[in-house]
């Protein structure tokens, strides 16, 4: 009682966050049930949220579709909705489609963890270059 979780922080921030109820991001492997699951989170968020932000971590995108083409049209597909803002730890993935943005993820796990503020979080955001 009077806790506050990760969820609830960025509830108040106007932050969605994939449920860990629902899919478990860190499997090395997604089934077609959590690709599923995936896809129809992000179609529904977007088709509420037109001016928002859609924030992805490359390592998913890969467990989720086999070739980079794959990925390429669904990054291309959710581009037409929101700004799509992708990151890796790795550095930029070779041949990123020239619709979304890149950001690393040390200044995106700085922002989420450190500081919590929707103005930071908008502002790096913003921020990310194609």
């Amino acid at each position: 009682e009077g806790k506050f979780t990760k969820e609830t922080l960025f509830e108040f921030i106007n932050v969605k966050v994939l449920p860990h109820n629902i899919v478990d991001l860190s499997a090395n492997n997604y089934s077609p049930e959590i690709i599923k699951s995936i896809s129809e989170f992000v179609t529904r968020e977007l088709s509420v949220k037109k001016d928002s932000f859609l924030l992805v971590h490359y390592s998913i995108l890969e467990r989720m579709y086999k070739t980079k083409k794959e990925i390429d049209d669904v990054l291309s597909k959710w581009s037409n909705d929101t700004r799509v803002v992708v990151t890796s730890g790795r550095g930029k993935p070779a041949q990123l489609s020239t619709k979304v943005c890149f950001i690393h993820l040390s200044p995106i796990l700085n922002v989420f963890t450190q500081y919590r503020s929707k103005y930071a979080i908008n502002y790096l955001l913003s921020s990310a270059r194609k």
